[in-house]
């Protein structure tokens, strides 16, 4: 499929981040010992999209440490 547009990043196919099916009991259990946190229509749209492989190869929003790196040297590593 050479017509495609290359995957973002280098990568040779996006990143899944979904749960595969033999996990999802696994992972629902996991789940329920996380903090419930509160998003709005944005933020879920972003992490649909980071689960689905639209955002590759981001893995997940950026943390506080990388953000504020990313400020002050103007690199987005």
């Amino acid at each position: 499929m050479s017509d495609l547009i290359p995957v973002h990043g280098g990568l040779d196919a996006p990143v899944n981040r979904t749960v595969p099916a033999d996990r999802i009991d696994e992972f629902k259990k996991e789940a329920t010992g996380l903090e419930a946190i509160a998003v709005d229509d944005a933020d879920l749209s972003s992490v649909y999209r980071f689960g689905d492989g639209g955002l590759s190869p981001l893995t997940g929003p950026m943390g506080k440490d990388a953000w504020h790196d990313s400020l002050d040297t103007g690199s987005f590593n």
